[in-house]
């Protein structure tokens, strides 16, 4: 495999490997993907489906977080991503069956879904690239990765402010990355 295959491969596992959906979980839920609401003075309206669809997300996140992603081979790598992209999908399915009554909070979860389902693509894509041996299709499926991850944060950050509050906020746009090659 040439050398900068190689690069590739490693700059992609290290977006993926501790980072990937939010950052490393700790027992205690924080770095999770997203945390336990707070307690609030005032229950918003759905706190138990807000509990749910936390606890989903998180169990999902946890169970990416934890594959293995070493890289030893081209062949490893790619087998590695292809397992990931299931999990992913799985989590977006799993999502997708909770009974949530509240449109706004329904309507956070179908874009979490979405996020998840674009996440699971672009591992799929930089599976096939891997096996492919090719440099230009790994580098766009790098990018895609790289873009759906960043709109990860801010639905995140919109699913705790209405889990917290019950106030709706629209998801921020998600900041640029600051060096989207690592």
């Amino acid at each position: 495999m040439p050398l900068s295959t190689r690069r590739a491969i490693a700059r992609l596992f290290v977006v993926l490997a501790c980072s990937f959906l939010g950052g490393c979980a700790s027992s205690s839920g924080e770095g999770s993907a997203v945390p336990p609401p707070k307690a609030a003075p005032s229950k918003p309206p759905a706190q138990s489906e807000c509990s749910t669809l936390i606890d989903v997300l998180n169990a999902g996140v946890d169970r990416v977080q934890k594959m293995s992603l070493t890289g030893a081979s081209a062949g490893a790598a790619a087998d590695e991503l292809v397992a990931m992209a299931k999990a992913l999908d799985e989590l977006a399915l799993e999502t997708a069956r909770l009974d949530i009554k509240s449109p706004d909070l329904a309507r956070m979860s179908a874009d979490y879904q979405s996020t998840t389902r674009k996440l699971a693509e672009a591992a799929r894509d930089m599976a096939a690239a891997v096996k492919a041996h090719d440099e230009r299709a790994l580098e766009d499926a790098h990018q895609k990765l790289v873009r759906a991850k960043a709109a990860e944060h801010p639905l995140v950050e919109s699913i705790n402010h209405y889990c917290e509050t019950g106030e709706v906020r629209p998801p921020r746009d998600p900041a640029p990355e600051e060096n989207p090659q690592t």
